[in-house]
């Protein structure tokens, strides 16, 4: 079963690389459970994870093989899992979505009971109009006789297997956890999307558009003039062969340019007083943060500290408990490893008594927090807004 799942996978990559690509970032386990009838997809904390029922896939030749597995991947490349809860009937959002998938599978790929736009143009369905439209046109004609929790139906002589999600558990997610899954996965997308765009490759129809809107907002203040000034010498020094230069000793080489980088700890308030709006913002500034060149070392903090993670955007971020509020832990910390860190900066509300024993922090406020002077005595304070 492995072997030949990494067949498929091989090629793949080979021949459809954004698909291929993105296989190898999922975990994946084969199943022989009824409540797995083919394939799906699920999460793992925040990562996703692929299951595929083993009797199933021994009776897919390679074709078919190929396309379950493309089909699965464009689930999660469209959001399915994150994104459409707000469709309350899930076995007409269950169909909807496989309609909109189906569409860039080519048809030999695809299984005979599959659910394909042609099955159901009865409804007036279109290509390309999304879940949300197929979603809405199937509720509007559904079909029993009665009027009440139709069914929906294919022409005659045609059949579709009603598909099966079983995505509960996502939806009861908490919000910031599923904007942080939601994050992650447009990270993993975008790098894909840009690799195979590089061997010029195909990207399936509308996978951009959905890009577009994980798209970080502009920065609300200016990190790489302000880290300039406020973290003064760096504590880091790499070396950069540069043509623009050349070498003193050897005149054919190139010379070399010193760049210094700064090693920052970013703390951010993990506590219930912290919407979920405000966590993106935090975290959204803390992207462009990263743009600037420096190193960040991240700790989410309620009463207790998390451990503290390297900050990059493909890192792992879980939010744990979101209880009280306290800053000393991340400031404690700070202070244990002042060698190491050039400054600290802390994104918060603001709502907790000032932290004892440091100074020139740079505490960042929400853009919707209240007064913090309580916090000057302890650094610089800005609001972002």
């Amino acid at each position: 079963m492995q072997q030949r799942l990494a067949k498929i996978c091989k090629q793949l990559i080979q021949e459809q690389p954004f698909y291929g690509l993105i296989l190898v970032t999922l975990q994946k386990e084969f199943t022989k459970s009824k409540s797995m009838p083919t394939a799906g997809v699920g999460l793992n904390g925040i990562q996703y994870k692929l299951y595929i029922n083993e009797d199933f896939v021994s009776s897919l030749n390679d074709d078919e093989y190929k396309g379950l597995l493309m089909h699965e991947v464009l689930h999660i490349a469209s959001f399915h899992l994150t994104e459409y809860n707000h469709l309350k009937n899930k076995e007409v959002a269950n169909i909807a979505q496989d309609i909109e998938i189906n569409q860039v599978i080519p048809p030999k790929m695809l299984p005979t009971g599959g659910c394909t736009l042609d099955k159901f143009k009865k409804y007036d369905l279109k290509p390309f109009e999304g879940t949300n439209t197929y979603y809405k046109k199937l509720m509007d004609k559904k079909q029993d006789g009665n009027g009440n929790n139709g069914k929906i139906s294919c022409p005659d002589g045609t059949k579709a297997d009603k598909p099966v999600h079983n995505w509960d558990d996502i939806s009861k997610l908490p919000e910031a956890q599923k904007k942080l899954v939601d994050r992650q996965l447009a990270n993993i997308l975008q790098e894909v999307v840009d690799q195979v765009k590089k061997q010029q490759g195909n990207i399936p129809q509308g996978i951009e558009q959905i890009l577009e809107k994980f798209k970080p907002e502009p920065p609300k203040f200016n990190w790489k003039a302000y880290l300039r000034r406020f973290v003064g010498n760096s504590n880091k020094i790499s070396i950069k062969k540069t043509a623009r230069k050349k070498s003193l000793r050897f005149e054919e080489n190139f010379g070399i340019k010193k760049i210094s980088h700064s090693h920052v700890l970013v703390a951010i308030d993990s506590s219930a007083s912290v919407n979920d709006n405000e966590l993106k913002e935090f975290l959204n500034e803390l992207h462009h943060m990263y743009k600037t060149g420096n190193e960040f070392t991240l700790v989410f903090c309620d009463t207790d500290m998390q451990a503290p993670i390297k900050y990059s955007p493909k890192v792992e971020i879980v939010l744990k408990q979101r209880g009280g509020t306290s800053f000393q832990p991340p400031c404690d910390y700070y202070l244990k490893n002042k060698n190491k860190f050039t400054t600290m900066i802390y994104f918060t509300d603001g709502e907790c008594s000032a932290p004892t024993g440091v100074k020139n922090i740079l505490w960042v406020l929400s853009s919707v927090s209240s007064n913090a002077d309580h916090l000057v005595k302890t650094g610089k304070v800005i609001k972002l807004n």
